[in-house]
């Protein structure tokens, strides 16, 4: 998800405790874990492909100690569980990302990797959680997959008159139980009683893409920001590479929604 900066200048807060179950960690490599202590000690500037490739291989597996408060909140409301590189040479009981996964898909976490009140080492969005549970692996490559996807990189679009577009629901594989779940809360939430959803394929620059639509209405908004900002909030529950779309209630695709 990104890195560093992500909580500067924000307020972060601890919210309510959160009982994480006692997790045991057969994945947990001690090999993993001095190699990502090593990598974080790397300045942002030699952070090239290899090392990236080398952090998320290795931090799926990596022992953690576990934070105090265990959960912080940033200023748009994600939550993060909080994970801390251990002391060298000093015990400790080892939480590690893989085996943690279930309880954060459930619970709607994301990751904070050692922050402090203006700063983390690392972030992952609960998105990144999902796609390393769908893909096994936190990032989808855009660069390298198959060209329709590459406008999959663009969070929030409002999709125009006149486009060839086929609908479809999106699958268990493609949007998991368990995110459907959280995302549903948080669309109730938002006063959206009856979360809906469908995936838009439609053709654009000679490629069909795929692109997933909730029934987040403009006219149900003060004005355009506010919906913006809940997409982004929506996509930040989603892999990277998904796109979220927008469109008015009252155009022919909005029938062919369907319970999330």
């Amino acid at each position: 998800m990104g890195f560093l900066s992500f909580l500067r200048n924000k307020q972060v807060s601890a919210v309510p405790p959160v009982q994480a179950p006692p997790f045991k960690a057969p994945e947990a490599n001690a090999n993993a874990t001095e190699t990502v202590t090593s990598l974080l000690q790397v300045e942002q500037a030699r952070r090239d492909a290899s090392w990236h490739a080398a952090f998320y291989q290795c931090i799926q597996t990596a022992g953690f100690e576990g934070g105090e408060p265990a959960i912080i909140t940033d200023a748009e409301g994600h939550s993060f569980f909080v994970l801390k590189t251990p002391a060298p040479g000093q015990p400790f009981e080892a939480i590690c990302i893989r085996d943690s996964l279930n309880f954060l898909l459930e619970k709607g976490f994301g990751i904070a990797i050692n922050p402090t009140d203006t700063y983390a080492e690392w972030l992952f969005s609960y998105g990144d959680m999902v796609n390393l549970h769908i893909s096994n692996c936190f990032v989808t490559n855009t660069a390298t997959a198959d060209v329709r996807h590459i406008e999959m990189t663009k969070r929030v679009e409002v999709v125009k008159k006149g486009e060839d577009i086929m609908l479809a629901q999106p699958s268990d594989k493609y949007l998991p139980v368990q995110a459907r779940v959280v995302i549903r809360k948080l669309l109730q939430q938002k006063g959206i009683r009856h979360p809906k959803t469908l995936l838009m394929c439609r053709k654009k620059g000679g490629h069909m893409i795929e692109e997933l639509a909730f029934n987040v209405y403009p006219a149900h908004f003060a004005d355009t920001q506010q919906r913006d900002e809940l997409m982004e909030t929506i996509a930040w529950y989603l892999p990277s590479h998904y796109t979220v779309v927008s469109f008015r209630e009252d155009t022919w695709m909005a029938k062919y929604f369907e319970p999330l």
